[in-house]
C-alpha cells in the first residue's frame, strides 16, 4: 500500500491523472480480502470409524489479541468414503479468520488484525481442552 502511495505522488500533474488513480486504489482497495484463510490437511487419520474431537482454531497476534475461526472445519468422512477421506488429506479445509475486528474502545469502527509492521503471528489448534500454539515469523512469509 506504501508503494502505491508513492507512486500515487509521482504521477503527472493533471488533476485528471491523480483523479484516476486515486478510483482504482479505492477500488481494490474496497475489493480487498476480509478474511485471513489457513488450509488445514488431515494427513495422518489411520481409523476413519472413529469421531475425532472438536477443532478449534484461533489466531493470536504480536498484541497479544486473539481471534477466534469464524468456521468450523468438519474433519469427518465416512469409513469407505475415499474420495473425502483422499480430499481431507491432499487439498484440506478452510478455516477463515477475520481480518478486521472491533476495536477495544468505540472508535474507529474496525481495526485490522494483522497489520505490516507485527513480526509474528500464532495459530492456536484446540483439540478437545489440549491447545498447541505454530508460530509464524510474518518477516520470512
Amino acid at each position: 500500500m506504501r508503494r502505491l502511495g508513492y507512486q500515487f505522488g509521482l504521477l503527472g500533474t493533471q488533476p485528471t491523472d491523480r483523479e484516476d488513480s486515486l478510483r482504482r486504489l479505492i477500488t481494490r482497495m474496497q475489493e480487498a480480502p476480509k478474511t485471513i484463510v489457513f488450509t488445514v490437511r488431515l494427513i495422518a487419520r489411520q481409523d476413519w470409524s472413529t469421531s475425532l474431537p472438536l477443532f478449534r482454531f484461533a489466531l493470536v497476534n504480536s498484541n497479544q489479541d486473539k481471534v477466534w475461526s469464524s468456521s468450523q472445519v468438519d474433519f469427518e468422512c465416512g469409513e469407505k468414503d475415499v474420495n473425502c477421506q483422499i480430499g481431507l488429506k491432499e487439498t484440506g479445509q478452510p478455516v477463515a479468520f477475520p481480518l478486521f475486528v472491533p476495536p477495544r474502545t468505540p472508535s474507529p469502527p474496525m481495526l485490522p488484525f494483522i497489520t505490516d509492521t507485527m513480526q509474528t503471528l500464532k495459530l492456536l489448534v484446540r483439540i478437545g481442552n489440549h491447545e498447541e500454539p505454530v508460530e509464524f515469523d510474518l518477516r520470512t512469509l
